[in-house]
């Protein structure tokens, strides 16, 4: 099993790196006939966007 966060980063305007999204990710491996398969992926925000626009409104 391998997790792990990653990080999107775009160009902004003014040229900077500007963070656009975080995931969170798993991946399961299974040996089958010798070679590694992924047999389960899963990836999630790690801060939903709905849910964090849906707190400006408290």
């Amino acid at each position: 099993m391998l997790s792990y966060s990653l990080h999107n980063y775009v160009a902004g305007e003014d040229g900077q790196e500007k963070l656009q999204k975080c995931w969170n990710t798993t991946e399961v491996f299974r040996l089958i006939n010798g070679e590694w398969r992924t047999v389960h992926s899963h990836w999630s925000f790690v801060r939903h966007p709905g849910i964090i626009s849906g707190l400006d409104a408290f």
